[in-house]
């Protein structure tokens, strides 16, 4: 029995107080295949990371192959910190599928 529900949309009755539901890896796709992923090789290893300004990790927790920052494809602002150094800002274009590596040193501060 089909009748009209607010707005003249379709209402279904439920049967057996079951509603079906659809599996959600039907409504989204799997979220791995669409990341990409940063390998960073900076020193030095303790420095924090931050991705468009949100704590990520330590430099060392993305540093191996199979181990890079994963990240959504697009644009983003990398800051690498550290006590004593100058911060490390540089912008990445991730890609779906795949890995890129940053190398690089921060510099020390000077002044301090």
């Amino acid at each position: 029995m089909l009748r009209g529900g607010r707005l003249g949309v379709p209402v279904w009755p439920i049967w057996d107080g079951i509603v079906p539901t659809i599996p959600a890896e039907v409504v989204q796709p799997a979220q791995t295949e669409l990341r990409g992923g940063l390998q960073l090789d900076v020193q030095p290893w303790r420095a924090e990371v931050y991705v468009d300004g949100d704590y990520a990790g330590l430099v060392q927790d993305f540093g191996g192959y199979y181990r890079p920052l994963e990240l959504i494809p697009g644009p983003h602002a990398i800051t690498i910190v550290a006590p004593d150094f100058d911060p490390l800002m540089i912008d990445v274009v991730i890609v779906p599928g795949r890995t890129t590596t940053y190398r690089g040193t921060l510099s020390r501060a000077s002044g301090r």
